[in-house]
């Protein structure tokens, strides 16, 4: 069943209301809960982008850190894209990943991991 635009999320706000009361009994369990909140928030975001939702779930209308989370991994997700997307056949682009700060060296092995394997062995 496909998710409608206004249940988009939904699964993740609750998640985080729940880790929201955990923290009154068990704070430790919230703060680890929440890691995998804002995993869950990026990787929508970063899925998302590739089907061509670009606006975030209503569900996270108010809520930052979801919000940020999603619009990194939209970001992520058009970095990937224009990574996944280069013909220049040549190392001009390995070079240019070389010469980038060492945090998108990572991303790139992600990117060649969730895409169509292009540049897969120069990595």
């Amino acid at each position: 069943m496909e998710q409608t635009e206004c249940i988009r999320g939904l699964d993740i706000r609750v998640a985080l209301a729940l880790a929201r009361v955990d923290r009154i009994s068990d704070p430790e369990l919230a703060d680890r809960s929440m890691g995998v909140i804002l995993s869950d928030s990026y990787l929508l975001g970063f899925r998302e982008a590739g089907a061509g939702l670009y606006q975030p779930p209503r569900m996270f209308h108010d809520e930052r850190e979801l919000l940020g989370a999603w619009y990194r991994g939209q970001n992520d997700a058009a970095l990937c894209a224009q990574m996944l997307t280069c013909d220049c056949h040549d190392d001009r682009c390995l070079k240019s990943w070389r010469e980038q700060p060492q945090c998108l060296r990572p991303f790139a092995r992600t990117c060649i991991l969730r895409g169509d394997g292009h540049g897969q062995a120069h990595l």
